[in-house]
This record gives structure tokens, sequence and C-alpha cells, in this order.
């Protein structure tokens, strides 16, 4: 199983609106996303003034046994 995207900015634009004039849940339970990223996306909005996301982390090689 691959790492997954992160969900269109867009999408957690429209989630966080609806969000600040309603619940967490509900919101969630409308857009098909967890209820932890709705309040994780209306805490970005709050405190930087967008949801856009940072960068994914990328996975760094295994040491070999050559490097030890």
């Amino acid at each position: 199983m691959g790492m997954s995207k992160a969900l269109s900015v867009d999408l957690r634009e429209r989630v966080a609106a609806i969000a600040a004039g309603s619940s967490c849940c509900a919101a969630a339970l409308r857009f098909g996303v967890s209820a932890a990223s709705v309040v994780r996306w209306a805490t970005l909005v709050r405190e930087v003034g967008s949801v856009a996301p940072g960068p994914l982390a990328v996975a760094l090689p295994r040491p070999t046994a050559d490097d030890a």
C-alpha cells in the first residue's frame, strides 16, 4: 500500500467553510472525511489563514551493512 496524496485545497476550503457554520462532525459526514481532518483544517484556517497542505514526508533510503 503506497502513501496517500493530500486532499485538494478546494475540498479542504469547502469543508472548513461548512465547519465554521456547523459542527465538525456534521461537516465530516457531509464530505466523507474524518472529523479529525475537519478539526485540523478549521484550526489551520484560524491560525494560518490557509488550508494548503504542507510538504509530504520523503522516505529516506535504509542504511546498508556497508554504511555501518
